[in-house]
């Protein structure tokens, strides 16, 4: 493996918030823009827990989005748009018997996007 995202941890930021949280400060329409994805191997629920990191915070992101996010590390080309600041994702959520959040990934112009997101308490 390449890069670690994970020792990113202790200097970038360490607070976290799940898409719920996000979802209910910003609204649907909000665009996030990606500084990188790390695979958190410290979770207390499963082995691997992917984790994407914005402005001021990491996000939590579900379980069922772990493959697509291993795929963007891997891909030299996928960090590399990344790290110019090319990629973003927006919140959707979806209803089975309760209502649950994912990221839905957008190619943005860099500089396009204003980061001063609402966080709440979870940037403190």
């Amino acid at each position: 493996m390449g890069f670690k995202f994970e020792a990113l941890n202790k200097d970038f930021n360490s607070n976290y918030i799940g898409l719920k949280e996000l979802f209910e400060l910003n609204g649907e329409e909000r665009v996030y823009v990606i500084k990188g994805f790390y695979i958190n191997t410290k979770s207390d629920y499963v082995k691997e827990a992917p984790v994407a990191i914005i402005n001021k915070v990491n996000v939590n992101i579900p379980q069922h989005q772990l493959a697509t996010v291993k795929a963007i590390l891997a891909s030299p080309e996928a960090m590399a748009s990344i790290a110019k600041g090319e990629a973003g994702f927006t919140i959707e959520t979806y209803k089975t018997t309760d209502t649950y959040y994912k990221i839905h990934f957008v190619d943005i112009e860099p500089g396009t996007i204003d980061e001063d997101y609402e966080l709440g308490d979870f940037a403190e």
